[in-house]
């Protein structure tokens, strides 16, 4: 999970997924996506 906050924190910007996934490399598709639904939502 730190991986994925590191990487959103570092952009500060909002990342579609497929952007993420290459982003990370090596994590698997399941692992973002749990790690994504571990996340709380954005405030809009």
């Amino acid at each position: 999970m730190l991986h994925v906050l590191r990487a959103l924190r570092r952009h500060d910007r909002p990342m579609r997924f497929s952007e993420l996934r290459r982003l990370l490399d090596g994590i698997t598709q399941k692992m973002l996506t749990r790690t994504r639904h571990a996340l709380p939502e954005p405030v809009r």
